[in-house]
């Protein structure tokens, strides 16, 4: 009889101490919750120096972005055909149109 006795207790006591984990897990979440708002707001904060320590005198230039472009299927691999369109050639047509524009913005461009 003790034997189902103490299984019994056993299982009794297993409701209450999960309730007990999240009773915990809600007192953690309670706490750090508000805490994240105190620390987030002093983390975005930032110390900017004045413009003349920051440039040392020197004006910035203008940094342009550096483009990359490839047309892709070079050489003897013709990608897609269709009634004598290769479409190699409208892929390189599409990335030369493509530089030509980005040029026009200031930007170095490179094709592959």
């Amino acid at each position: 009889m003790s034997k189902y006795r103490e299984q019994s207790e056993l299982t009794s006591r297993a409701p209450a101490s999960k309730h007990r984990e999240r009773q915990r897990a809600n007192i953690k979440y309670l706490f750090h919750f508000p805490l994240a708002f105190f620390i987030l707001p002093t983390h975005q904060i930032t110390f900017e120096p004045p413009d003349a320590i920051a440039n040392h005198g020197f004006e910035e230039e203008a940094v342009m972005a550096i483009f990359c472009t490839d047309a892709g299927h070079g050489g003897t691999d013709s990608g897609a055909a269709w009634q004598n369109v290769l479409e190699k050639e409208l892929n390189l047509r599409y990335v030369l149109a493509f530089n030509d524009e980005l040029k026009k913005g200031g930007h170095h461009v490179w094709t592959t």
